[in-house]
């Protein structure tokens, strides 16, 4: 206990001192507090680390940077980011206005802050370098996509902090997607990769062209305080997209087109807690979960119109083990899918009943130990089901708990291949349905009236069966 405890507020010290370097941005409060709600995560749960910045101020205006918001501004911004890189880090201040800029790369030891009052935007379509890219941004001997807008590659302590904003000015690049006028991938927002002690903070974020924040291969990520806010009908607009291990997501809110958050494998130590959800797809888990995720615990959060609430989804030949998660203290209003996981992701005009189950190879889908406690979901609406947990044939998923979970939909609880399945304490799940549960192949399942399921299937009429499963939309994992 004492160990945690400490390990605890040598992070608290750490949110300290990222402050003072990036010049009195306001964190959230320690972790303590979170981590001590559940007593089973107390000694599991490991902090990560926060950036170190060095105390030091470089202003973008004093390097030819103007906010009219027409000047491209990529060059100046540039300069600066050279002197703060030339000094051995530092802050890198966007001050108030509306500064246009081409894409930008982070290194060791920096942060991008942008201030009140401040506006970092992208250029244009038709202004944003199209490829061959200019010098010095990662990923620039690939001709197959634009330059993201803000990057970091193989380097340590980074940061972007508001309490300004980032506008992707989307809507173009959206269309152009939509009617096929763009020959290579569209850019992403915050981009960094193979990076350790990465924080972003106390921002807002509005209309990137395709991923918002996409951060993989990181060590110690921190997304606290951080505001997404995008048309639902814009395609592919991840929130927040991860790989990597010790990773807190807090106090954050994410309305956008595709996933909320999504993460796939190899990833670990994920704590994600006191976020808000509106439309998109949901906190997503998958596709690619190869590497395994393990030790996710999600907490104290809530999902309004969003297309799916708490989601995995993967496939033969894309998957891995997924173990070990807990959800807790959830609230889900009219959100059209509140529970699925599926190992069926990416098969069309098929359904589970129709598989026959393949040799089980290190790219199976698994999952197990999944803990649902304190759950509210209630939907409304035409083909709106409770829940909906597809195992495979040769990997069911296994060993789920609903504890306290309330649950309400017009259609019924589907459990496919799937075995040690238990409702306990006060859990109920209401449905317009004669049988609120559909069993096949589910084994040892105790429904929430405390019947125990113990044989292997349960017939279905064909006027119950699911819709097939989703193919991953284009240039979406």
């Amino acid at each position: 206990m004492s160990i945690v405890r400490g390990i605890l507020n040598i992070a608290a010290a750490a949110v300290l001192l990222l402050s003072a370097s990036c010049a009195h941005i306001e964190t959230a409060p320690p972790l303590a507090p979170q981590a001590e709600r559940l007593a089973a995560w107390r000694d599991r749960f490991v902090p990560p680390e926060l950036p170190r910045i060095p105390d030091r101020l470089f202003n973008v205006k004093d390097h030819g940077a103007i906010g009219d918001g027409t000047t491209d501004n990529t060059a100046a911004i540039r300069k600066t980011l050279d002197a703060a890189r030339d000094a051995g880090g530092g802050t890198v201040v966007i001050p108030e206005g509306v500064f246009l800029s081409g894409p930008i790369e982070l290194t060791t030891g920096m942060c991008l802050r942008i201030d009140k009052g401040a506006v970092l935007r992208m250029l244009p379509l038709g202004r944003y370098p199209a490829p061959p890219y200019g010098e010095g941004i990662p990923g620039t001997e690939h001709a197959d996509a634009y330059a993201d807008f803000i990057s970091a590659t193989g380097v340590s302590d980074v940061s972007v902090v508001g309490p300004g904003l980032i506008d992707g000015l989307g809507r173009p690049w959206w269309d152009a997607f939509r009617e096929d006028k763009l020959d290579v991938k569209r850019p992403r927002m915050i981009r960094m990769l193979r990076v350790e002690r990465v924080s972003i903070l106390n921002l807002s974020l509005k209309d990137s062209p395709m991923f918002h924040v996409a951060v993989s291969f990181v060590r110690d990520l921190t997304v606290d305080g951080v505001t997404i806010d995008t048309p639902p009908d814009s395609p592919n607009t991840d929130g927040v997209d991860f790989k990597g291990s010790n990773i807190v997501v807090r106090n954050c809110r994410i309305s956008t087109g595709d996933d909320n958050i999504a993460f796939g494998g190899p990833t670990s130590n994920v704590h994600i807690y006191d976020c808000t959800f509106g439309r998109g797809h949901g906190l997503s888990l998958g596709s690619y979960t190869r590497g395994g995720i393990r030790d996710v615990f999600v907490d104290n959060c809530a999902f309004e119109l969003t297309e799916s609430g708490l989601r995995g989804k993967s496939a033969r030949g894309r998957g891995g083990p997924v173990e070990n998660l807990t959800y807790s203290n959830i609230v889900m209003r009219e959100v059209k899918m509140p529970i699925s996981f599926s190992s069926f992701y990416n098969i069309k005009n098929r359904t589970p009943f129709m598989d026959a189950g393949e040799p089980v190879t290190e790219l199976t889908p698994t999952w197990k130990n999944i803990t649902f406690r304190n759950i509210s979901s209630r939907t409304t609406g035409k083909h709106r089901r409770v829940a909906a947990l597809w195992g495979l044939p040769e990997a069911p998923i296994e060993n789920l708990t609903f504890e306290n979970a309330q649950l309400e939909a017009p259609e019924a609880f589907q459990l496919f291949y799937a075995k040690n399945v238990v409702f306990t304490g006060d859990s109920d799940v209401v449905t317009s349905k004669e049988r609120p549960f559909f069993l096949y192949e589910a084994t040892n399942v105790v429904t929430p009236d405390g019947k125990s399921h113990t044989t292997g299937r349960e017939l279905i009429e064909i006027g119950d069966l699911p819709p097939t499963a989703d193919a991953p939309p284009p240039e979406s994992e």
